[in-house]
């Protein structure tokens, strides 16, 4: 892929920083207070759309905004899986801006103009880490949604809002903290930078970075984006629906949920990288087989054999290559898992028996 600097990519979070301030300046006049978030929206979806074009071309699109460090600057940058989410999320805060309003006004719910002043702000959060170029800046705007995002699940102001408030706070600061802030220091003493790789297969991380602090970090990072929803650091969510319902909205289709999902897809991919991951056995198995992708139409059953390493395709009845899983491995799926293969083994698939 080329990458080309591309100075309108600042105009998408120009956009979402800009709609709270004018919200918070308007709060005197309640229709062009939510009027403004109809218009941010409109106005951030419309830009993120002109993006799409040198995408499909398979241009990569990139503006450093500026530099901390050599190797650590606040970036952006669209591709295809960041595009896909900032056209989601901005298109979404049009519709959610509508329930909002009727949700708000209908029960003359308080402090109106908190409410949609934290949720634009949580908006501006969620572009900036769908058009983030670097693990760094994708970290800024996960803290801010997690600061802003505060307010809403408490808004009620009473005890059980503040309980699910302090619980949400406790979980989703101290794993980013704890945990990708050190994994950003050990990727930017291995590798020199924090940008993403343009390629899903290379990542950033030199080859002879030692497996297991690749493993280390692969770990912080699956655990320290919290607002996944991994077990078991999930506990948050149930606690979170003390808020009003549009924040539901706001917190799994929008933003929150949707961020920690497409942080972890994008730090996997365009930091670790597909070989890497398969390499060291991290996450799910992936098959390659370009021929195989360029056969497969709608419809087509697939079988996969791992331990001969090949996938039928049982419409054409034809097979192709790929690599097979490790002994250990297909142990283990073969056990239904690690926890059941410990138990009926009484050890690690990778630990030596006897």
């Amino acid at each position: 892929m080329m990458a080309i600097e591309h100075s309108a990519l600042i105009w998408p979070i120009v956009f979402t920083g800009l709609a709270p301030l004018f919200i918070w300046l308007l709060r005197g006049n309640i229709n062009a207070r939510e009027g403004m978030s109809f218009a941010a929206g409109v106005l951030t979806f419309g830009t993120v759309l002109t993006f799409v074009p040198p995408v499909l071309n398979g241009q990569v699109l990139v503006y450093p905004l500026f530099m901390i460090l050599p190797g650590i600057e606040v970036k952006f940058g669209a591709d295809g899986l960041g595009l896909i989410f900032a056209l989601v999320a901005s298109f979404l805060w049009i519709l959610a801006t509508a329930y909002n309003i009727g949700y708000m006004r209908s029960l003359k719910e308080h402090a109106q103009t908190r409410y949609y002043f934290c949720f634009a702000v949580a908006i501006f959060g969620a572009v900036g880490v769908a058009l983030a170029a670097n693990v760094f800046t994708l970290y800024l705007f996960y803290e801010v949604i997690t600061v802003f995002t505060y307010p809403l699940v408490a808004h009620h102001q009473d005890e059980e809002g503040y309980e699910g408030g302090k619980k949400y706070l406790t979980y989703l600061t101290t794993t980013a903290k704890g945990r990708i802030l050190p994994a950003m220091v050990v990727l930017y003493v291995l590798s020199g930078t924090l940008d993403f790789a343009h390629d899903v297969h290379t990542g950033i991380l030199p080859p002879d970075a030692h497996n297991g602090v690749v493993t280390a970090l692969y770990i912080c990072c699956i655990l320290g984006f919290a607002k996944n929803g991994i077990m078991p650091l999930h506990h948050w969510l149930p606690g979170a629906m003390v808020a009003p319902t549009p924040v539901s909205a706001l917190l799994h289709a929008v933003a929150v949920v949707k961020v920690g999902v497409f942080s972890t897809v994008r730090v996997m991919l365009y930091v670790f990288g597909v070989d890497t991951m398969n390499a060291l056995n991290l996450g799910l198995p992936v098959i390659e087989n370009r021929q195989a992708v360029e056969d497969l139409v709608e419809g087509d059953r697939l079988e996969i054999d791992f331990r001969k390493g090949n996938v039928t395709n049982l419409r054409l009845n034809k097979s192709y290559p790929i690599k097979p899983l490790p002994p250990f491995l297909l142990e283990m799926l073969e056990a239904d898992g690690l926890v059941a293969y410990y138990k009926k083994y009484g050890r690690l698939p990778w630990q030596k028996a006897g």
